[in-house]
């Protein structure tokens, strides 16, 4: 017995499909801003999901076989990341990638609670880290955001070019020619002598 095919719904479908696949090309990651804790905030804290903030003496990243991993505050009280917006601890900031409106997620916990982009720039431009497994290797990704309440947008060359165009010596390390996979260390280091002259400029 031969099964038939309603053909008004196989058109709809198709018709949706094309039109989907028409306009995927054209999706992009838009800048998200999000309120973080500023500089007055010192030593180990966690903003928590509701913007609360709450400082701690100690802060412990915990990872292990079997093992969710989780901060455990005061050497008792025990943090999981679907609780909190961003840490800070004596290894490094950290931010909840859910806050970049990016689709690339980290699972692995190593330097930070998976999910979650560690600070590798901070000053006049901060930039944040993030670093998965992409079937073949680990790849590192980064974000660029101005100043401590600034849009956190994925970083790219055009980007930054815009954001450091004020300072000669940066843009001329953007345009350096290396291989691709050196691009992470040209841009942090343009971020870098970006951020130390507007440092110099305040002294």
């Amino acid at each position: 017995m031969k099964t038939s095919v309603p053909i008004v719904p196989a058109l709809l479908c198709m018709l949706s499909l094309s039109i989907f696949n028409a306009n995927a090309g054209n999706l992009t990651v838009k800048p998200v801003k999000i309120e973080l804790p500023s500089g007055e905030y010192a030593g180990c804290f966690v903003q928590f999901a509701d913007g609360s903030i709450k400082q701690f003496k100690t802060l412990k990243l915990v990872t292990g076989v079997f093992k969710t991993p989780h901060l455990l505050a005061n050497d008792s009280v025990v943090i999981y990341a679907s609780q909190i917006k961003a840490y800070q601890n004596d290894d490094c900031y950290a931010v909840s990638q859910k806050e970049f409106g990016d689709k690339t997620k980290t699972f692995v916990a190593k330097d930070a609670l998976p999910g979650f982009a560690v600070r590798v720039v901070k000053g006049h431009l901060n930039v944040f880290s993030i670093k998965y497994y992409n079937g073949h290797n680990t790849t590192e990704k980064l974000f660029v955001q101005t100043g401590d309440q600034g849009a956190i947008s994925p970083c790219t060359h055009e980007l930054l070019e815009e954001l450091v165009k004020e300072n000669s010596d940066a843009v001329s390390i953007l345009h350096v020619k290396n291989k691709p996979q050196g691009e992470a260390k040209k841009f942090l280091a343009a971020v870098e002598t970006f951020n130390n002259s507007k440092l110099i400029s305040r002294n």
